[in-house]
């Protein structure tokens, strides 16, 4: 697997937070692989310094379908993975061609399951992450020098 993309459009910063430990999970499970996230502003602030997520793309919400569908007609992935099914978004993405394909990680969620924890299972589950990464069950948050002494 050489790209992957993860695109995460529940619409705030809390939910960008809890798919963290999927995105890392990813990566951590495919080392080789180039991740790249898109996601809402500002969402991908808290994304822009992370090791393991190599390109954010930012889009402004109510730009959601348009976004995805334009992103996908220039771009090619490996791996797709989407935690949202509205506006036709998990349609666009098991059409893109990718050769795997994640839709609405908050599938059939249980009722005493964290959110975060029910999409590394569905990850393992279908085979695309370690038991080893599925241990990234907090999101990491990486901040630059002048952040760190602000």
């Amino acid at each position: 697997m050489q790209r992957i993309l993860f695109i995460e459009l529940l619409g705030g910063l809390g939910d960008t937070l809890i798919a963290l430990p999927a995105m890392q999970a990813l990566a951590a499970s495919h080392p080789d692989a180039r991740l790249t996230a898109l996601t809402f502003e500002p969402g991908g602030e808290l994304l822009r310094c992370h090791p393991l997520i190599h390109e954010i793309i930012q889009i402004p919400k109510g730009t959601a379908r348009q976004a995805v569908e334009q992103h996908l007609a220039r771009a090619t992935y490996d791996l797709i993975v989407t935690d949202v099914s509205y506006e036709g978004i998990a349609d666009l993405v098991r059409q893109s061609g990718a050769g795997c394909t994640v839709t609405n990680l908050w599938r059939n969620p249980p009722g005493n399951q964290l959110v975060c924890d029910r999409f590394l299972q569905i990850l393992l589950e279908e085979a695309l992450i370690t038991e080893a990464a599925a241990l990234y069950r907090h999101p990491e948050i990486h901040l630059t020098q002048a952040e760190r002494v602000e």
